[in-house]
């Protein structure tokens, strides 16, 4: 626990040292720590705080580090101890709140750690995290980590499907702070609000060789298909 948290402290708003931790192999250090840790035990609770923590420290405006997480698998367990957190309930609350920072810190700007953590399940562990906790530090840092996910155009319409919009309505009744308003105001100006299809024809299969028919009857393979929505359809 001294150990993880001593490294911890070194990186702390320092980038020469962020640096030479990521490059004395920190990154699959901390990532190892906490698939090892036993949240329901104290000591290792403490531990699995301080790793979570150090993540947090070590990814901070650092894409070195970023990249390494995911060559360690650093996104998938993050989330696994977010799920683990989420169903330890406020036990595991000082866990929760450095897990989800450093998710935050991991993702940002990094489209391979997004797609890894939405990939795992991350996206729906956070939503899910939203409608169960009234801990603001929790919260920000929740909407924190959604909003960087919500920069990828894809995972930003994943989010709405697993309802992070419903989450954003949730939490606005309780966010206290400040900082916890802001990152609500930002997430939802990036959440794209859902809009309703009244019909389509689906003109080919994904991997189908579409034709059309010109005006000489002959036919030609098109470079492209779209689906097009008719209205009232």
């Amino acid at each position: 626990e001294q150990c993880c948290a001593a490294l911890c402290n070194l990186s702390c708003e320092n980038d020469t040292l962020r640096i030479k931790l990521g490059e004395l192999g920190a990154c699959e250090l901390f990532t190892t720590v906490c698939r090892l840790c036993d949240l329901h035990r104290p000591a290792q609770k403490r531990i699995l705080e301080q790793a979570c923590a150090a993540i947090g420290n070590i990814c901070k405006r650092n894409r070195a580090n970023r990249c390494k997480m995911a060559m360690v698998h650093g996104p998938e367990t993050l989330t696994h101890v977010i799920s683990r957190s989420l169903m330890a309930g406020p036990d595991a609350d000082a866990v929760a709140e450095q897990a989800l920072r450093a998710v935050g810190n991991v993702v940002m700007r990094n489209e391979e750690n997004q797609q890894r953590f939405a990939d795992a399940g991350g996206c729906h562990q956070l939503v899910q995290y939203c409608f169960a906790t009234r801990n603001d530090a929790i919260l920000r840092w929740i909407l924190v980590a959604l909003g960087a996910l919500a920069q990828d155009e894809i995972i930003r319409y994943r989010l709405v499907l697993d309802g992070a919009l419903a989450a954003a309505a949730a939490v606005e009744g309780f966010a206290v702070s400040d900082k916890t308003k802001e990152a609500l105001h930002r997430l939802t100006a990036l959440l794209p609000l859902p809009t309703p299809v009244l019909g389509s024809i689906i003109l080919s299969e994904v991997g189908e060789d579409v034709c059309v028919q010109v005006s000489n009857d002959s036919w030609v393979c098109a470079k492209s298909t779209r689906i097009y929505n008719h209205p009232g359809t």
